[in-house]
């Protein structure tokens, strides 16, 4: 879940233990805005801790599908100056059990200019992570995850992305 930090940005975080401990999500491997160091034995997680160079916790960071401007809840009625920043949402279907996809960025925070996001996809119900494209996008799963569609949303585009072997 995204949680609002002390300086009101955002991070994501998440529990594999019924909330008992909240961590960030692991980067994707080849990511370089995040160090991993093992965790400490006086840790009660033997999770990988990720920081920054300047030493701050880094992960990934993901949009949840909202927007940033215009009326909660009025997403029809919207005019097209209110559709300023309209992320994509953390996706999943039951035909493709473990395929999850998701805009966001890799850091210490949530990022929210297209320029700085990027699409992601996790093939393991979001244990790990991997780039599949620059920017925002909208994005669909079909055959068990096998096919993947995307296209950008925040630019003018003509191109539609596709994969016939899940993202790899």
């Amino acid at each position: 879940g995204n949680v609002q930090v002390e300086d009101d940005s955002v991070r994501t975080l998440y529990s594999s233990d019924n909330g008992n401990e909240w961590r960030p999500l692991a980067p994707p491997p080849t990511s370089k805005q995040c160090i991993a160091s093992p965790a400490s034995s006086s840790s009660s997680s033997s999770h990988t801790k990720w920081h920054t160079p300047s030493g701050h916790d880094c992960g990934l960071q993901l949009h949840g599908g909202h927007k940033n401007k215009g009326v909660p809840g009025k997403w029809e009625a919207r005019t097209h100056k209110e559709v300023e920043q309209r992320w994509g949402p953390v996706l999943s279907t039951p035909s493709a059990v473990g395929v999850m996809m998701a805009v966001g960025n890799v850091g210490e925070r949530l990022k929210n200019s297209d320029g700085d996001l990027s699409t992601f996809v996790s093939r393991d119900a979001g244990e790990t992570w991997s780039l599949v494209g620059e920017g925002s996008s909208q994005y669909d799963v079909g055959d068990q995850g096998t096919l993947i569609l995307s296209a950008r949303n925040q630019v003018p585009t003509k191109e539609v992305r596709f994969s016939i072997d899940g993202g790899v």
